[in-house]
C-alpha cells in the first residue's frame, strides 16, 4: 500500500513539472510572439511595431515585456486572427517593462539587470510599469469612477476600506485615509495589515489625473499603486508600482513615463 502511494506522489510530481513546462512555453509565445508570426525581435530591428491607443509605435524591446494584442485568444480558447488597424498594425492590448527613475532606463543589457538586482526594496529607485490599451481600456472616465466610488460604504464594506478625507493634502494631492478603531485590538483601522492610504490629484477643472494607493506598512518599501491616463487622443491607461518612499517624486513620476511611453511614436508618412 506504501509503494502505491509513493507512486501516486510521483506521478502527481510530473504531472505539475509537465504542466509547468508547457505553461513557461505558453507564456513565452504570448510574450514575445508577433501576430504575423515573427518575433519581436525581428519585426524592427529589436522593436515592437504596433498600435499603441490609435498611436504609431516602435517600441525597444525592453520596454515591451508580456505583450498581447487584441484578438489574441484566452484559456481555452481557439486562436483567432489579429485584429489590425487601418495601417495594417496589430493592436496592443496590454504589455509592461521594469525601468528606473530618474534617468527612464530599461532593462537593455546584462548591466541593467545588475544594477536592479543589486538595489534593496528600501531604496530601488526601479519600478514597473504595465499598460491596458485596446480591448483593456477601461474608458476614459475609469479615474473618475474609481474615485467617485472611494467614498461609497455599504454593509459589504471592511472597515479598513472605510474612508475619510483629511482637511490637509500631501504633496499636492488630496488625502483620504481608513477611520475608525479595530475593537478587537484597540488600534485604528488605518494600521491594519491590508489598510492603504488613497492619494488622487484633480486638475483646475476637477477632473482626475492621477489616483494612487500606498500600503501603511512601516517602513520605505511599503508600496504604491499609481494609476493615470496616457495623454489624449491616445487611449491608454497606465499603472506603475514602487515603494512609498518614491511618493514625494509621484509628479515627475508620471510625467516622465507619460514622456517615455510618448516618445515610441513612429510618425507615418
Amino acid at each position: 500500500m506504501v509503494v502505491r502511494l509513493k507512486g501516486k506522489y510521483i506521478l502527481v510530481f510530473f504531472a505539475f513539472v509537465i504542466f509547468g513546462i508547457f505553461f513557461l512555453a505558453y507564456v513565452d509565445v504570448r510574450s514575445f510572439v508577433h501576430p504575423s508570426g515573427t518575433s519581436e525581435s525581428q519585426s524592427s530591428k529589436d522593436k515592437l511595431v504596433a498600435d499603441l491607443g490609435g498611436m504609431h509605435v516602435e517600441i525597444p524591446h525592453y520596454f515591451a515585456m508580456n505583450v498581447e494584442y487584441d484578438g489574441d485568444p484566452g484559456w481555452g480558447e481557439k486562436k483567432k486572427s489579429p485584429l489590425l488597424e487601418k495601417t495594417g498594425l496589430p493592436k496592443l492590448r496590454s504589455f509592461g517593462f521594469d525601468v528606473r527613475f530618474p534617468d527612464m532606463a530599461g532593462l537593455s543589457s546584462p548591466e541593467m539587470y545588475q544594477d536592479k538586482r543589486k538595489t534593496t526594496i528600501f531604496k530601488t529607485t526601479w519600478f514597473r510599469v504595465g499598460i491596458n490599451t485596446g480591448e483593456d481600456y477601461p474608458g476614459d472616465e475609469f479615474l473618475e469612477r474609481r474615485a467617485d466610488h472611494l467614498l461609497i460604504v455599504d454593509n459589504t464594506t471592511p472597515h479598513f476600506m472605510i474612508y475619510k478625507k483629511l482637511d490637509q493634502s500631501e504633496f499636492g494631492l488630496t488625502v483620504y485615509v481608513p477611520t475608525g478603531i479595530d475593537p478587537k485590538n484597540n488600534k485604528p483601522y488605518r494600521q491594519d495589515e491590508f489598510a492603504k492610504d488613497v492619494f488622487i490629484f484633480r486638475d483646475d477643472t476637477g477632473k482626475v489625473q492621477a489616483y494612487i494607493s500606498c500600503s501603511n506598512q512601516p517602513g520605505q518599501s511599503a508600496s504604491c499603486q499609481h494609476s493615470f491616463k496616457l495623454k489624449s487622443p491616445v487611449r491608454a491607461k497606465i499603472y506603475m508600482s514602487y515603494r512609498r518612499g518614491l511618493l514625494p517624486e509621484w509628479q515627475k513620476i508620471q510625467e516622465s513615463v507619460n514622456n517615455l511611453i510618448l516618445s515610441f511614436e513612429k510618425k507615418l508618412l
